[in-house]
Order: structure tokens, then C-alpha cells, then sequence
């Protein structure tokens, strides 16, 4: 690992370097590369690599879950994608219990529905991969485009590579989760509302609103930090231009995307005001609660050892989540998220994002408080401050500040070398070193995206190895697993399929003697017995006397 003192030093060294060689390189020489950035090529182009990195990564578009929640994301998308919100309840719910998914009175997952929307025409297609990729891919299409439009093309590219390679990215891009959609959808309703402000169609706010809407879809705590800002500012725009009128349309787009919110509390609840997430909690997890303290609650269902550690873990974690403690937890989780962007970096690139900050017109202002309301609505929610994904939309602002950030110390330090005054705003000269800093940068691409490739592999190889055995087993198996006594409940191999009279294998919970009953309402499959500890996968036989640990 290279010295954090040494990354400062090298930054320290790199951009007064870059800002003095371009004060006298050529502007023919960077001409082709100027124009082609400010062409309408670049964000796509620039779009394609971002989504071709993810695919990389994975080598597939059939990437294995390696988290539970993963798991009930792809099982809530294949049952939307045969129009469904819940299924059917499991036989004998106790074989079948999921993480996050309820396995009776329906088989629902816990999860506001809006990511598996998004995933359904990779579902359709048997490519569970290909939407996140196109996610990132729009990602890194609208930071380019966005970081262009607000202050130039050099900055854009810098800020694009930024956060393409953000140390952060690596634990968590990779992972199939809602943060890799509502980055998307941020970034969208931040260009429909300029479009509108620009524009003042009608079309571009029904857009912005529906996109604002989705995200609460999503991720409820990260729409609310985005909506509200977003309907302040349309708000004002709307009153300062005459344009009140347009309002209602827009409203109405967003509150038809939120019934379906609605439906999913009627089909999975019985109710339409409770939320499944909430219902989830009471059943399974009362530890695992928005608020602060300990709730002891005991869940209503009996649940597997692993779901017990599970339960015990957010109890304990919750023992230091108080009101007292939310500024430590602040300082500690927005470290995090810096350290998430820049990694070593962070004393240089914290001073340029605050350079880019004081040079940032209304949109970045707007977009740097939406991503601090974000970690301040998140202070309800107890979490492990590493978590960092559930920030994972401030990166993209954050990349973008430290570009302007850049670019305002390049053009002080060129002005000075042409001893001339600086310019105000945007200076195109500064656009050679940016592109100078932008071909370091693209220096470190292959063993960040080496180091993301390699650790997809290391989490994906347990849950990769026992799929495949699984797979050549003939004919219509039941595998039952038993865990180690040390197992980590975040792994879990237990998954329910969409249609379970169709699924070539049931993988379910080990219970001993009681297997029995499940074999007896399946006497097609043949059952195998997985043994965590020891890694051993055995046919289970008539005679076979079993205990469960």
C-alpha cells in the first residue's frame, strides 16, 4: 500500500507541476482533445467505460449475490417480472426463511419495489447484470455531462475519473444494491432541472419529479434528502419565472409513481398504510429499528441461528446509538464518506473540494447540500460507520468539487506564471493540466480496477463454489444446509426462487429429523445435506439419523 504521507506529497508535487507545463504548452497541441471533450460523443463514450468496468469487474452479466440483501433484490425483481409483488407462502416457512423476504403469509421481499423495477428488462432478458452496468454507465455518462455543462470539459473529465476510481467504489460498486440506481436517479433529476430552468418546458420538470419520486421509491431516506431540496429549488424557479402553473402536472407524475408504494403495502401487509419494511422489522428483526436505544422486543416469528446472531448483532449496536452520540457518529460517518472519495488523498483533496465549494455556483450548492441533508436524515439509522454505501450518491458531488477545486489552484498558479490577473469562472487554459492530471490518473486505472475485480472474486468465491456444486447435482434436488457454529450471518446461502414448484433445487435451512416433513410434501427430489463446516455436500439417504449441529 503506498504511504498516505506520500499520495499528499505527490498531489502537493503533480498539480503546480501540471499548472506550470501547460502556462507554456501549445494550445494546438491539446486542441483535438478539447474539441473532441466538448463534442457529444464524450459523455457517452465516457458512459460506456464507466458500465464496461462494472462488467469487468464481474466478467459476467451473471454476477453471483454475495449478501443477502443481493438475494431479495433478484427475487423481488423475478417476481415483478411475472407481475407479481408477493408469491405464494413457503410450505414449512421455517425451511425457507430469507434475509429481508418474508417466506409466510406471502413470499415478499422487505424492500421498497423501485430497484427491482429497474432491474426487470435485465430479468426479461436472463441478464441479471445488465441493468446495474447500464446504471453505472448513466452514472458516469451524467457526471461528465453534468461537471461539462457547470464548469467545463476539463474539470468534467477529471471529475469523471475522480469518481470512476474512488477507493470507496471497490467494497461496494460491484455489489447488486439500490445505491447504484438512486446515484443515477440524483444525477438525472439534477439534469432535467436544469434543462427546465434553461428551457422552462414543462416536459423536463414531469421528469425531474418523476425521478425524485422513484428515488423515494427506492430508498426512502435517500429521496427524502433528494426530493426536498429538489422541490424547494423548483419551487423558487417556478415562482420567480411564472412558471406555477407547471406544478401540478409534475406532482401528479411523482405521486403515481409513489402508489405503487401503495400496492406493495396492500399485497405484502394486508395494509395500505404500513410499509413491508416496517412489517419486516416487527416480525423478524424489533432490534433492527429506525430510532435510538434498544428495543428487546422478541420477533414474532422463531427463527433460525443465524437470524438470531443477526438480531443480536443490531441490539448490541444499537447500545451506543443515542441522542448524545450523534456528533461523534456524524464526524466518524462523514470521515468515512472522505475517505470513501479520496482515500489517502484526503487532506489535499478535502482543501480542493472546499476550494471547488467556494467557487460553486447554485446547482453544485444545491447538490452539496443535498448530500449533507443525506448524512444528517441518515442520523436516525443506526449502521456500522464502514458502511459507507448508503452515502454512495455524495461521491459523484464530491468528485466534481475536487476537479473545480483543481482547477481554480491551476489557474491561480498559470496566471501567476504568465503574470497576469486570474480569470473569473471557468478558464479554458487551465484545460491542459486538467487533462495532464486526468492521464495520471488514468495511471492508477488498471490496478484499481484490478484490486475491484480481484475482491469481487475473494467475497463471490464461497457463495461461487457451493452454486456450482449445487448446479451439477442430477435431477430435482432439496439441498438442506447447516451452518458452521461460526458462520457470518451476512453470507447466507439460503434462497428462494420466484416459482418454487419449477426450480430444479430447493436450498433450505437443515433441521435434523425434521427434514422429514419437507422431503415428505416433495417425494420427486432427491435431498443432499451441505455441511459448512468441512464443506461437504453428501446424499442424504432413508437411514441417515440427523441432528442439526
Amino acid at each position: 500500500m503506498i504511504d498516505p504521507g506520500l499520495i499528499v506529497l505527490l498531489l502537493v508535487v503533480l498539480i503546480p507541476l501540471a499548472a506550470w507545463l501547460a502556462a507554456r504548452w501549445p494550445a494546438q497541441h491539446t486542441a483535438a482533445a478539447e474539441r473532441w471533450l466538448d463534442g457529444a460523443a464524450a459523455p457517452v463514450v465516457l458512459g460506456l467505460i464507466s458500465g464496461l468496468t462494472l462488467w469487468w469487474t464481474w466478467g459476467s452479466l451473471h454476477p453471483v449475490e454475495v449478501i443477502h440483501d443481493e438475494t431479495a433484490y433478484l427475487l423481488q425483481a423475478a417476481m415483478l417480472a411475472h407481475g407479481r409483488m408477493a408469491g405464494p407462502p413457503r410450505p414449512l416457512p421455517e425451511f425457507f426463511e430469507q434475509f429481508q423476504v418474508f417466506a409466510s403469509p406471502v413470499l415478499a421481499a422487505k424492500y421498497p419495489p423501485g430497484f427491482a423495477l429497474a432491474l426487470l428488462p435485465g430479468i426479461w432478458l436472463g441478464l441479471p447484470g445488465l441493468m446495474p452496468v447500464m446504471m453505472i454507465g448513466l452514472s458516469g455518462g451524467l457526471i461528465f455531462a453534468l461537471a461539462r455543462r457547470l464548469a467545463g470539459s476539463g474539470v468534467a473529465l477529471l471529475a469523471w475519473l475522480c469518481w470512476l476510481l474512488a477507493p470507496g467504489s471497490i467494497p461496494f460498486r460491484h455489489l447488486i444494491m439500490s445505491e447504484t440506481l438512486t446515484t443515477t436517479l440524483w444525477l438525472g433529476g439534477w439534469w432535467a432541472l436544469l434543462e427546465w430552468r434553461q428551457q422552462g418546458s414543462a416536459r423536463w420538470l414531469v421528469i425531474a419529479a418523476g425521478l425524485g419520486a422513484w428515488c423515494l421509491l427506492t430508498r426512502p431516506l435517500t429521496g427524502l434528502a433528494y426530493v426536498v431540496p429538489l422541490g424547494i429549488a423548483a419551487i423558487t424557479i417556478a415562482a420567480r419565472r411564472g412558471w406555477m402553473h407547471q406544478l401540478p402536472a409534475a406532482m401528479a407524475v411523482g405521486a403515481g409513481v409513489l402508489s405503487i408504494l401503495l400496492w406493495q403495502n396492500r399485497v405484502v401487509t394486508g395494509s395500505w398504510g404500513q410499509t413491508a419494511w416496517t412489517h419486516y422489522t416487527a416480525v423478524y428483526a424489533p432490534s433492527d429499528h429506525f430510532g435510538f436505544g434498544v428495543d428487546s422486543t422478541p420477533p414474532q416469528r422463531s427463527l433460525p441461528p443465524d437470524f438470531q446472531d443477526y438480531v443480536w448483532y443490531y441490539g448490541e449496536f444499537h447500545k451506543g446509538f443515542e441522542p448524545a452520540n450523534l456528533p461523534a457518529i456524524f464526524v466518524e460517518r462523514s470521515t468515512q464518506v472522505l475517505q470513501a472519495a479520496w482515500g489517502p488523498a484526503v487532506p489535499i483533496a478535502a482543501v480542493l473540494a472546499g476550494l471547488g465549494l467556494a467557487a460553486s455556483g447554485p446547482p453544485l450548492l444545491l447538490a452539496t447540500g443535498t448530500a449533507l441533508l443525506l448524512l444528517l436524515v441518515h442520523l436516525g439509522f443506526a449502521h456500522p460507520a464502514e458502511w459507507s454505501i448508503y452515502y454512495e450518491e455524495t461521491l459523484p458531488i464530491l468528485a466534481i468539487l475536487t476537479a473545480l477545486g483543481t482547477a481554480r489552484v491551476i489557474g491561480l498558479i498559470g496566471a501567476r506564471v504568465r503574470r497576469e490577473a486570474p480569470q473569473p469562472g471557468a478558464d479554458q487554459r487551465t484545460v491542459p493540466a486538467l487533462l495532464l492530471l486526468s492521464a495520471v490518473l488514468v495511471l492508477y486505472a488498471p490496478s484499481h480496477l484490478t484490486a475491484a475485480r480481484l475482491n469481487d472474486r475473494l467475497l463471490s468465491e464461497y457463495h461461487r463454489q457451493f452454486r456450482r456444486r449445487v448446479v451439477e447435482l442430477p435431477g430435482r434436488t432439496i439441498v438442506f444446509v447447516r451452518y458452521a457454529k461460526n458462520h457470518i450471518f451476512h453470507r447466507s446461502l439460503i434462497s428462494n426462487p420466484a416459482d418454487l414448484a419449477d426450480a430444479r433445487s430447493w436450498i433450505v435451512y437443515d433441521r435434523g429429523v425434521d427434514n422429514a416433513r419437507l422431503e415428505r410434501i416433495a417425494p420427486d427430489r432427491v435431498s443432499y445435506l451441505y455441511i459448512e463446516r468441512g464443506d461437504s455436500l453428501r446424499l442424504l439417504t432413508p437411514g441417515d439419523t440427523l441432528t442439526t449441529r
